[in-house]
């Protein structure tokens, strides 16, 4: 398989070009209720450079990957489940082009600066009674 490569960690500066060389982003974890209860932060920097996403994580992940549209869920574990979504977004580019929007849509929304100063405020108006 010529589109395939592993590569082993690289510097945290390093991997913003590594993730612009990406078409799909394969996001899963273990079949496990402790994993349900994770939002791996991948899926943040995905929606911002416009990646969609193959999630197999269930939880509260996969409610945000389904209600922002920023790609298709599989269960975790389902081999061919996220065969049959590599499948589909190579064979729909409708469909790619827009979970790739949704991406570029949603990543406003999680952005952690806009989320601190939304809470500061809420914690200023809390504590101004």
């Amino acid at each position: 398989m010529t589109n395939l490569v592993f590569v082993d960690s690289v510097p945290k500066a390093e991997v913003p070009r590594y993730w612009s060389l990406l078409d799909v982003s394969i996001i899963h974890l273990r079949k496990a209720d402790n994993f349900t209860q994770v939002i791996p932060s991948k899926l943040f920097e995905c929606m911002g450079m416009g990646i969609p996403v193959l999630h197999g994580v269930a939880g509260e992940s996969a409610g945000i990957v389904e209600r922002e549209g920023v790609g298709l869920v599989f269960e975790p574990e389902n081999a061919q489940a996220l065969c049959d979504g590599l499948l589909r977004l190579a064979q729909d580019r409708a469909l790619y082009d827009d979970l790739r929007q949704h991406c570029l849509d949603a990543a406003p929304r999680y952005d952690r600066s806009a989320l601190a100063r939304k809470m500061l405020g809420v914690l200023e108006r809390v504590a101004a009674g």
